[in-house]
C-alpha cells in the first residue's frame, strides 16, 4: 500500500523491513498507526454529537501548532470525555481484521514507549517499556534477544537494592547520550556510537582496518582529529538549510504535515482494499493486498501473537531465572514458529519447477549460440 499510494518506494521499504533504516522505519509505522487510528476514530465519532467535542479537538490542534500553554488543559478535558463516553464503546464486538489492527496499534505503542523513555532519559519508564517489549522477541523467535533481555532486565532491577548509587545515577538519565540542549533528543548509546562511526568514516577518512598494529594505532588516534578539522572547516561556510529554531526536528518544517497527508492516503487505500472501514463492518482476517482469506488454522497465531509471546516469556522466567528454576539460561530454546502474513501459505515444490529450470538453461544456451 505504501508503494501504491506513492508514500515510499520499493527500495525504501526494503530498507525498512530489512531493519536498516531506523528513523524511516519509525516514521513509517507511525503513519500506518495514524491511518488506522483515523479509521477507528471515524467509526467511534460517527455517534458523537457535532457540538463541543469536535470544537475542542479543533482547538487542541490549533493550540499544538501555536505551542499554546492551554493545550494541556484542553487535552485533559478531552481525555476525561474519552474515558467517560468513548472508551467503553471500544470494547464492543468487532471483526477479526479490526482486532488485528488493534493488536498492531499496541505493538507500535510499545515501540514508541521505549523510544520516548530513551529520548527523555526516564530510567523507570525504560525498564517498564522494555518489559512490555520482550514478549515480541519470543513471538518473533528472536532467540538471542529473548534469552538475554530478561536477564538484563532482572539485573537492572536488582541494582536498586544491590547498588543504590548506580541506580540513582541511572535515574538521572546517564543511561542515554545527550548531545543537544533541545528536549526529547537523547539517544541510545549504540545509536550514538553508530553516528560517531559515521563521522569517522565520512570526515575522518576511516575506510577500513588493518592487521598492522602501528598503522591501526595511528589511524585510530588520527581519525578523530581529522574529522574535527573537517567539521570545523565546513561549519565556517553559511548553511544552505534553515537555521535551527531550538525545537525538535519533528516540530519544525513540514514533517508533521507530510506525515498527516501520507496517513490520509494510507487510510483511503486501506478502506479501498478492505471494501470499507473494518471498524464499522465485520471483516474477516485477510491479507489487505491480495484479499486472500486467512485459514482458520492460522488465525490463532496471528490474532493471539502477543499473548503467546507473553506466555513464553513468563515460562522462560519461571524455568530459568528464579532461584527454584531447574534449567540454565543457556539451555536450548525452542522456537514458537508462529504463522504470520508472510509465511502462512504452504509452499510445495513440484517436479515441474526443476523441468522448467532445465528448459530455461537450455533455451539460454541456444540463445547464446
Amino acid at each position: 500500500m505504501a508503494v501504491e499510494t506513492g508514500v515510499y518506494t520499493t527500495a525504501a521499504l526494503r530498507g525498512i523491513y530489512g531493519r536498516k533504516a531506523f528513523k524511516r522505519g519509525v516514521e513509517y509505522h507511525i503513519m500506518m498507526a495514524v491511518a488506522i487510528m483515523m479509521m477507528k476514530f471515524e467509526a467511534i465519532s460517527s455517534d458523537l454529537p457535532l457540538g463541543p467535542v469536535r470544537l475542542q479537538c479543533q482547538q487542541l490542534k490549533e493550540a499544538l501548532h501555536k505551542r499554546d500553554p492551554d493545550m494541556a488543559k484542553i487535552y485533559e478535558d478531552l481525555e476525561a470525555f474519552y474515558g467517560s463516553h468513548i472508551e467503553e464503546n471500544e470494547n464492543e464486538e468487532i471483526g477479526e481484521l479490526a482486532s488485528f489492527f488493534n493488536q498492531y496499534l499496541d505493538q507500535v505503542e510499545a515501540l514508541l514507549q521505549i523510544i520516548a523513555a530513551c529520548r527523555q532519559g526516564d530510567w523507570l519508564s525504560y525498564l517498564a517499556a522494555l518489559d512490555n517489549q520482550i514478549k515480541y522477541f519470543f513471538a518473533a523467535d528472536l532467540l538471542n534477544y529473548a534469552r538475554l533481555m530478561p536477564l538484563h532486565l532482572a539485573q537492572m532491577n536488582e541494582l536498586e537494592t544491590e547498588d543504590p548509587l548506580t541506580w540513582e545515577a541511572l535515574k538521572t538519565g546517564t543511561f542515554v547520550v545527550t548531545k543537544s540542549y533541545i528536549p526529547f533528543t537523547s539517544l541510545f548509546t549504540d545509536q550514538n556510537l553508530e553516528q560517531k562511526i559515521k563521522d569517522l568514516k565520512g570526515h575522518g577518512g576511516l575506510v577500513g582496518l588493518t592487521q598492522d598494529e602501528s598503522s591501526l594505532d595511528r589511524l585510530v588516534h588520527t581519525t578523530p582529529y581529522l574529522a574535527r578539522i573537517v567539521k570545523n572547516f565546513l561549519s565556517s561556510f553559511p548553511s544552505s538549510s534553515a537555521t535551527s529554531t531550538g525545537e525538535h526536528y519533528q516540530l519544525s518544517g513540514n514533517v508533521s504535515v507530510r506525515s498527516s497527508q501520507n496517513a490520509v492516503k494510507l487510510r483511503s487505500c486501506m478502506q479501498m482494499h478492505c471494501l470499507g472501514n473494518p471498524f464499522v463492518i465485520t471483516a474477516p482476517l485477510k491479507s489487505i493486498v491480495s484479499v486472500a482469506i486467512i485459514p482458520e488454522a492460522v488465525k490463532p497465531d496471528i490474532l493471539q501473537y502477543p499473548e503467546k509471546g507473553q506466555k513464553a516469556y513468563e515460562a522462560f522466567v519461571n524455568d530459568r531465572l528464579l532461584t527454584t528454576s531447574t534449567q540454565s539460561i543457556w539451555d536450548p530454546m525452542k522456537k514458537l514458529k508462529l504463522k504470520q502474513f508472510i509465511n502462512w501459505t504452504q509452499k510445495q515444490r513440484s517436479r515441474l519447477v526443476a523441468r522448467s529450470s532445465n528448459y530455461e538453461r537450455t533455451a539460454s544456451s541456444w540463445g547464446d549460440v
